[in-house]
């Protein structure tokens, strides 16, 4: 009876391990075709990723410049706009309207020299 059981139970391990090495050999064949892919994609993958190099690149440069002209653009903002204010608010205290007209005027032009820079 004993030979029955050990038998049986290496019946059933060698059916275990035939069908443990059948998937394996699938898996195997899986991956196989996964990497082949994924070495056909590799040069068009770098190729991609030097595009998006450049482009990142590109816009720090961007943001660099655009950041540069702010921090420019601030000092003479700041003071454009507080000789205009101080100006304004005289006009006002006085309620000189033909002043308040050149303030409105010299804002205008203040802000097109700023756009111009």
């Amino acid at each position: 009876m004993l030979h029955l059981f050990f038998t049986i139970s290496f019946a059933a391990e060698i059916i275990v391990c035939c069908w443990i090495i059948s998937k394996l050999k699938k898996l195997d064949s899986i991956i196989i075709e996964k990497n082949r892919q994924v070495l056909e994609f590799q040069p068009e993958l770098k190729k991609n990723l030097l595009e998006i190099k450049g482009k990142v690149n590109k816009s720090m440069v961007t943001l660099k410049s655009l950041v540069s002209f702010i921090g420019t653009a601030k000092g003479e903002c700041k003071k454009l706009f507080s000789k205009n204010f101080i100006s304004a608010l005289g006009c006002l205290i006085f309620k000189i309207p033909f002043k308040q007209i050149l303030n409105i005027l010299d804002v205008i032009f203040a802000l097109k020299n700023i756009l111009k820079v």
